[in-house]
C-alpha cells in the first residue's frame, strides 16, 4: 500500500499513515486525537424553529436542510408553502416534501395534463382535438387517417386509374396508370381466347418440307418425322462442333441422334428417369469380374429383396453402394433390414462404396476372392 504525509486535524503533528486504494487518508495521528477531534462540536440553525443546536462536523450537511429533532424534520416535510400554478397562474399551497421531490408545479391534475397536451386541427375533417406535445399528431381519428391516405394523399398513389379497351372484346375497363402501356385484355378469359386465336391461326411453314401448318407460335416442323429427317440430313453436314451421330437409347432402343462432346445414353427426360439398369459402379465391377472369367450372378433376387451380384454356391452377396443414396436415412435403414434378412439366411454381405470401386475396382474383386478362395 502506498505510504502518505499527513497532519493531524487535533494536534497539527505530522504523521506518516498507509492507504488502501480508494480509501481516504486517515485524519487523526492516534486514537486520543481522534476522540477529541470527534468530541468537537459545531453550532447549527435548525432550518425549521430557527433554534440553534450543537453537532458532530460530519453530521452537517451544507447542501440540504439540518434540523434539532425529528419534529423539526417531520414539520418541516409537512409545512404548505405558497406557490403560483404554471398553467391557469392560481397560488395554492403545496407541500414541501412534494416541492423537494420537483413538484408542485400545478394547483391540479387537470392543470397537469392540460399544460402538456396541445390543441390540434385534424388535417381531414377540421375538427380540433388535443394530443401530448411529444406527439406530432394530424389526425383526430384512424377513420380520418383512412379517409385522408387515398387516392392522391396515399403513400403508394401511382397516378390513379385510366379508361382501356379490351383487345379481344371491346368492353371498357379501369386499370392503374402505370400499367396502362401493357394492359390490353379485360380478363383472364380474353387473353387466353386471344393467345390462343393468334397461335393457332398463324401460318406455319415447315423448315423442312415446306408445307404450311397450324400449330404453335414458334413451332419450325410439320411432323416429328421431318424434325428428324432435318436433324439427319442437314445438322450432319454442318461443321465438327454441330454435327450429330446416331446413339441407341439405354432404356427403350430407339434410336436418337446426339452431339458427340455430349455423354448422352437417353432419348428422352423420362427414359433418364424411369431407367433402372446397373450403375456405373456396378458396370466397373461386373468388367472386372468378367476380366477374370469368375462366375457370378448379376441382380440375383433372395426373398424380397434383390442383391447386385451374388455367388450362390458360396453363398456370397455383393452390394455396390453409390455414396449419395446409400447415406439417406430411409436408404440405410432398408440396408440394414437387408443385412440382417441375408446373415439370417446364411449369406456373407460385402459392401463396397462407390469411391472404392472408382479408385481401384481390382483391390474389390481381390477381397471377394478372398472370400470365395478362403485360405486354410
Amino acid at each position: 500500500m502506498p505510504k502518505y504525509t499527513v497532519v493531524c486535524e487535533t494536534c497539527g503533528k505530522t504523521f506518516a499513515a498507509y492507504r488502501a486504494p480508494g480509501a481516504n487518508p486517515p485524519k487523526y495521528c492516534s486514537r486520543e486525537c481522534a476522540h477529541v477531534g470527534f468530541s468537537q462540536k459545531v453550532t447549527v440553525v435548525c432550518d425549521y424553529c430557527g433554534k440553534t443546536f450543537d453537532r458532530i462536523p460530519s453530521q452537517v450537511n451544507e447542501e440540504a436542510h439540518n434540523f434539532c429533532s425529528q419534529d423539526c424534520y417531520f414539520g418541516h416535510l409537512g409545512a404548505n408553502v405558497t406557490r403560483t400554478c404554471e398553467f391557469c397562474g392560481e397560488t395554492f399551497a403545496a407541500s414541501q416534501s412534494s416541492i423537494d421531490a420537483g413538484g408542485g408545479r400545478y394547483c391540479s391534475n387537470e392543470c397537469k395534463y392540460a399544460d402538456r397536451r396541445s390543441v390540434q386541427k385534424c388535417d381531414n375533417c377540421g375538427k380540433e382535438f388535443t394530443t401530448p406535445k411529444s406527439e406530432a399528431r394530424r389526425f383526430c381519428s384512424h377513420a380520418c387517417y383512412g379517409a385522408f391516405c387515398r387516392g392522391k394523399n396515399a403513400p403508394a398513389w401511382k397516378g390513379g386509374k385510366v379508361e382501356k379497351t379490351c383487345k379481344v372484346c371491346g368492353k371498357t375497363f379501369s386499370v392503374d396508370l402505370h400499367r396502362s402501356e401493357t394492359a390490353t385484355y379485360c380478363s383472364v378469359e380474353c387473353h387466353d381466347d386471344d393467345q390462343r386465336t393468334y397461335e393457332r391461326a398463324k401460318n406455319l411453314v415447315c423448315k423442312m418440307c415446306g408445307d404450311t401448318f397450324s400449330g404453335i407460335r414458334g413451332r419450325k416442323f410439320c411432323s416429328n418425322k421431318c424434325r428428324l429427317t432435318y436433324q439427319r440430313t442437314v445438322l450432319t453436314a454442318l461443321p465438327r462442333k454441330w454435327t450429330f451421330e446416331e446413339r441407341i437409347c439405354k432404356n427403350c432402343g430407339k434410336l436418337f441422334l446426339a452431339r458427340p462432346c455430349r455423354s448422352q445414353v437417353f432419348c428422352s427426360p423420362k427414359c433418364k428417369i424411369v431407367y433402372s439398369g446397373p450403375t456405373s459402379i456396378e458396370i466397373a465391377i461386373e468388367q472386372e469380374l468378367d476380366a477374370r472369367s469368375i462366375a457370378h450372378v448379376p441382380q440375383y433376387r433372395i426373398g424380397r429383396f434383390v442383391i447386385d451380384f451374388a455367388f450362390p454356391n458360396q453363398m456370397i452377396a455383393v452390394e455396390a453402394d453409390g455414396v449419395y443414396w446409400h447415406s439417406l436415412d430411409n436408404v440405410i435403414e432398408k440396408d440394414t433390414r437387408k443385412d440382417a434378412d441375408l446373415e439370417q439366411r446364411g449369406w456373407t454381405v460385402l459392401h463396397f462404396t462407390g469411391d472404392q470401386i472408382r479408385e481401384s475396382p481390382s483391390d474389390c474383386v481381390d477381397t471377394i476372392l478372398e472370400h470365395l478362395h478362403p485360405l486354410p
